[in-house]
């Protein structure tokens, strides 16, 4: 067998990984799946992988036809336990939806299989989609769940409300059962929940008492949902990580999270990133945050209108916390004069490394017109209310359409997620990964094939050789991005290519000013895993190869890293 034959025999089976963990792996191959014919490949894997525990369909377009054949492949699958099927449901009608999931879930139940993760983020299915995962999630199949991740569905306000009764019924049900469901990670950003939307799933999440991470940012979330959302999180004691940005908590909404913080000892990460919050607010968290909280290593508290009152204030509340890496008080109001107040502060307490970059403040204002603002929050608030006819019409653009007209910022942000993309670091990387979070959701609405290569090298600068952490964090951001990106410019892989190896520095291109001396030894790092994934191009690995085989014109690398590449390649 020739050199090509074996490297084409082994792609062929790249969609079946043997390791820990038998996965089918179809991820990110913008497959049309319309029929059951369409399917067979991946009924094929599922059939030849036994014992299997995870599926990955993320990235494909999946029909009811295709959907009932794989099901049917699920049923003799009792092993299974990661359903990673975020995605796949791109230009399907929505009534298509949730008889697609419906099989998808018998199959998952008919296995008696116990889930662990089940994501179905990015899918904008709405409420309808919703009752094609109810029975599932009030089965036995889900008493063992322990992340569940809906990201981006539209669910909006009546979605909310039957998710909680569903997770309500599972938990009730687990009980009896003597088998609780103990949840660890709830992710449900991005859903327009609103205050009515956030009270319900607030039920079920005070019941859990056992969650360690839960991410609701983007959900135009007022003050009265955030009292009901900071009593369920008080339950919760064993909780690291909450992320409720970009939601309107205003100065009232800080304080209900101030009050429930002492009870969570065990917390990590703090992100209340542009939530108008203000200096109130911000007063109210450095109180609590002084005496509690000692094991937090990231709080996020940009574009909160904070005057350098409580931009003090919130300096001196970091004395004792030991563990803390990053501080993130950026697009605040402090002026010169509390910049420079905060940076001395961080120095004296021996943290200047752990605060962020100021870059963006906005100045001193007037914070007389702050009760202005707030009449004018809650005035547009009701009107969008009323204006509401039914949320399950909710599409990913109206989404993006209505947050922003609800909750306009003095710096135009799209989900920031930790200010990775302002200021990148390994921690906050590996606290990305950690949290399950969705690195795609960094980028814009409309988003350019440089965008995506944009955000690939921001992923990719903060890692190096010898940190194994940081690179699985990297390799697992990698691959969504870039298999995302390989089937959306699948027609026109020449322009991609090329802009490809503009942006990452190997090509000069006619509007990109290129950075002297740029290291790309991370980029190298990581381009070392992604060339051996089955969605990344023959043609753009040949364009790296012949690239990186001549010398480096516009940056520089470890050799190392470049020598390792080379020799993949």
């Amino acid at each position: 067998m020739s050199g090509i034959d074996s490297l084409v025999e082994k792609l062929a089976g790249a969609s079946v990984e043997e390791n820990e963990h038998k996965e089918v792996n179809f991820a990110g191959r913008a497959l049309k799946l319309n029929t059951e014919d369409d399917a067979a490949e991946i009924v094929k894997s599922i059939q030849n992988c036994p014992g299997m525990t995870v599926l990955r369909l993320e990235g494909n377009t999946v029909g009811i036809p295709a959907a009932k054949a794989i099901a049917k492949a699920l049923e003799n699958q009792p092993h299974f336990k990661k359903a990673l099927w975020k995605d796949m449901f791109t230009r399907r009608d929505k009534t298509e939806i949730p008889e697609a999931l419906s099989y998808l879930s018998n199959g998952v139940m008919v296995s008696n299989s116990r889930l662990v993760v089940l994501d179905l983020s990015d899918n904008a299915f709405g409420p309808r989609g919703l009752i094609g995962i109810v029975k599932l999630l009030e089965s036995p199949s889900c008493y063992s769940l322990e992340e569940l991740h809906l990201n981006n569905n539209g669910l909006g306000i009546s979605g909310a409300k039957m998710l909680a009764d569903a997770m309500c019924n599972c938990i009730e049900n687990s009980r009896k059962d003597g088998a609780p469901l103990k949840l660890k990670i709830f992710v449900c950003g991005r859903n327009r929940l609103e205050n009515e939307g956030a009270t319900a799933v607030s039920k079920f999440l005070k019941q859990l008492g056992t969650l360690e991470s839960v991410a609701m940012p983007q959900n135009g979330i007022y003050s009265e949902g955030i009292k009901h959302l900071a009593d369920a999180l008080s339950s919760n004691p064993d909780l690291k990580v909450i992320n409720l940005e970009d939601n309107s908590l205003t100065e009232e909404g800080a304080l209900y999270i101030a009050n429930c913080l002492p009870s969570l000892k065990k917390l990590q990460m703090l992100n209340l990133g542009d939530c108008l919050i203000r200096t109130g607010g911000a007063l109210a968290l450095a109180k609590v945050l002084k005496e509690s909280c000692s094991e937090l290593r990231e709080i996020y508290l940009g574009y909160n209108e904070i005057n350098k009152e409580g931009g003090k204030a919130l300096a001196d509340a970091m004395e004792n916390k030991m563990a803390l890496e990053l501080l993130v008080l950026n697009g605040n109001q402090f002026g010169d004069e509390g910049c420079i107040l905060i940076i001395e502060r961080m120095s004296e307490l021996g943290k200047s490394d752990q605060l962020g970059t100021l870059s963006e403040d906005e100045g001193e204002d007037d914070e007389n017109d702050e009760d202005d603002d707030d009449d004018d929050y809650n005035e547009e608030h009701v009107e969008e209310e009323e204006e509401s006819d039914s949320q399950d019409e909710i599409s990913n653009k109206s989404l993006e359409d209505d947050k922003s007209s609800l909750h306009p910022s003095p710096v135009y942000k799209v989900n920031s997620i930790h200010d990775f993309v302002r200021h990148p670091t390994s921690g906050m990387l590996v606290s990305l990964h950690d949290a399950n979070e969705d690195i795609l959701s960094l980028l814009p609405e409309e988003s350019s094939d440089f965008d995506y290569v944009d955000l690939f090298c921001k992923v990719c600068s903060v890692v190096d050789l010898d940190n194994e952490k940081v690179k699985l964090a990297a390799y697992r951001f990698a691959d969504d991005i870039l298999s995302k990106a390989f089937s959306l410019w699948s027609n026109d892989i020449s322009l991609f290519n090329n802009n490809f190896l503009v942006g990452i520095g190997l090509l000069k291109g006619e509007n990109k000013k290129m950075e002297k001396d740029l290291d790309i030894s991370g980029i190298l790092v990581v381009l070392d895993h992604v060339v051996r994934q089955p969605y990344f191009l023959s043609s753009t690995r040949s364009l790296l190869q012949f690239f990186l085989s001549q010398p480096l014109l516009y940056v520089t690398a470890n050799n190392k890293a470049k020598h390792i590449l080379m020799q993949t390649l």
